[in-house]
């Protein structure tokens, strides 16, 4: 499997420079199993962090998005707030808005030699389904790394990026992070961008700030960067209750990894499944007995793998392999189910497979 799957990416493999702090910490850590406005308090970072002139050991994380330098216990609920931002203490934000890990999800921090790791994975906006992930990374040399998962929406909270001193700060400075990097923010160590509702846009990237020598930060997006993303397209069948195919929320495509995939409504009866693999593609079959059925992938590689019921777990082994990065492959579940229609087959929707870090 591992051969084929390289020689089936090969086709639009893409070589990636390796990057020191990485793009995305992998080793999420421990979870701190914090609830719905949930605070992790005084969490010792193992090095010193030097951010606005000030010197920080420990941290205390909110569920809701954001990091207090020091000790915090106000989770921030329910909107990112300039005001609040620039009036409370010290604070990095990376998706500061009303996060609920009560709902799916969770919270994990992780202390390394010389950086420390916070990341909130597939952890959904309260009343909305979408898990979000982020992360941000806190070096000792003061600089910080902020990534987002894609895809990444917030649809009826306002959302805030961004580190500041707090404490009244003045001279904050706002950029657009997602269209308006490289950015120096010369005196000023607050820098931020608000998101109203379904505006935010960072899902996919990586921003790196680094002190500039004046007080400020220097701020860029981490172009060597690819983050693994899966996405869904197309529709599955039969039309009445059809085959679906989704990501697990704890795996992501990511290089040295096995990533999780569920195939679900197996209709009654299914015997046997298969997972394509392969570029996209859009072939009606309905011709071979097969109505309102697409075939999405052109089935380069067919993996076979044991139905377990209503839903069923797939793994994809992606190889430890730095040229697969940016290669995008296309996945598509077939089931084997007497009866369904004249061919005896059904498939799934689409599955489009980013690999990344």
């Amino acid at each position: 499997m591992r051969t084929l799957l390289v020689c089936v990416l090969s086709a639009s493999l893409s070589f990636a420079a390796p990057c020191q702090p990485p793009c995305i910490e992998a080793s999420f850590g421990g979870d701190l199993q914090l609830s719905d406005d949930g605070v992790a308090q005084n969490l010792a970072l193992g090095f010193t962090f030097p951010f606005a002139g000030r010197s920080f050991t420990t941290i205390s994380v909110s569920a809701n998005g954001f990091v207090w330098l020091g000790s915090g216990s106000d989770s921030g609920c329910c909107n990112g707030s300039l005001s609040e931002f620039l009036a409370r203490g010290p604070r990095i934000a990376v998706l500061w808005s009303d996060l609920n890990p009560s709902d799916s999800g969770s919270v994990h921090f992780n202390a390394l030699p010389g950086r420390a790791v916070v990341t909130w994975n597939g952890v959904p906006e309260y009343g909305e389904g979408l898990p979000l992930t982020a992360q941000v990374q806190l070096l000792a040399d003061g600089s910080m790394t902020l990534s987002w998962q894609a895809p990444a929406a917030v649809a009826s909270h306002t959302a805030l990026v961004g580190f500041t001193p707090g404490g009244g700060a003045t001279g904050a400075r706002q950029v657009d992070f997602a269209n308006g990097l490289p950015f120096d923010s010369g005196t000023s160590p607050t820098v931020y961008e608000v998101f109203p509702q379904n505006a935010f846009d960072l899902g996919g990237g990586v921003i790196q700030a680094v002190p500039n020598g004046q007080g400020g930060f220097t701020v860029t997006r981490r172009t060597d960067c690819r983050l693994a993303v899966f996405s869904t397209f197309g529709t599955g069948c039969p039309p009445t209750l059809p085959v679906i195919l989704f990501a697990s929320t704890s795996t992501r495509p990511a290089i040295g990894t096995t990533f999780d995939m569920i195939v679900g409504e197996a209709p009654q009866g299914t015997v046997g499944g298969a997972m394509a693999y392969g570029t996209e593609t859009s072939v009606g079959l309905g011709a071979i007995g097969m109505t309102a059925c697409t075939l999405y992938s052109s089935a380069a590689v067919a993996v076979p793998f044991t139905v377990q019921g209503r839903y069923s777990v797939v793994g994809l082994p992606i190889p430890a392999d730095q040229g697969l990065l940016g290669a995008t492959l296309v996945a598509q579940a077939a089931l084997l189910s007497p009866g369904a229609n004249p061919a005896g087959v059904v498939v799934s929707n689409g599955g489009r497979i980013e690999v990344g870090q």
